[in-house]
């Protein structure tokens, strides 16, 4: 990266660089930690991680944060303008899919729908009969 930025700045001294960071976890992460990987409505386990995932989520925290910092120390870093995070298929935040029909589009990782359940608490305030009205479900 440093070189690439480097090489950018060598042409446009003043460019005004915008860094993708691709946040899809490395093949040994998900060997390493197979907890965290996707878990599809039909419970069959995907290939990449939960985004929900608690460990995950900890572990890039600090990955971005180290690679924060790291820039923020770099001669270039009064270039940085900016920082999109990509990930999953075409950088979309979609899980990668093996694109077969029926497409499997929903993680119920237990971290997934604890965070699911902690967003329905929260907008319905805790009230469960509220809840129940709004997706009419008596």
């Amino acid at each position: 990266m440093d070189r690439m930025l480097e090489n950018i700045l060598a042409v446009d001294p003043e460019s005004n660089i915008l860094l993708n960071i691709n946040m899809d976890s490395p093949g040994w992460y998900v060997k390493q930690f197979p907890d965290t990987r996707v878990i599809w409505h039909d419970g069959e386990v995907g290939k990449g991680v939960s985004w929900a995932s608690e460990r995950w989520r900890k572990d890039s925290a600090e990955t971005v944060r180290a690679m924060m910092k790291y820039l923020a120390a770099k001669p270039y870093a009064s270039r940085i303008c900016g920082v999109f995070f990509s990930g999953g298929y075409d950088g979309q935040w979609w899980h990668h899919l093996n694109w077969r029909f029926p497409f499997k589009l929903t993680d119920y990782h237990p971290d997934m729908l604890n965070r699911f359940r902690g967003y329905l608490r929260t907008i319905y305030k805790n009230d469960v009969d509220v809840l129940r009205k709004a997706w009419c479900n008596q």
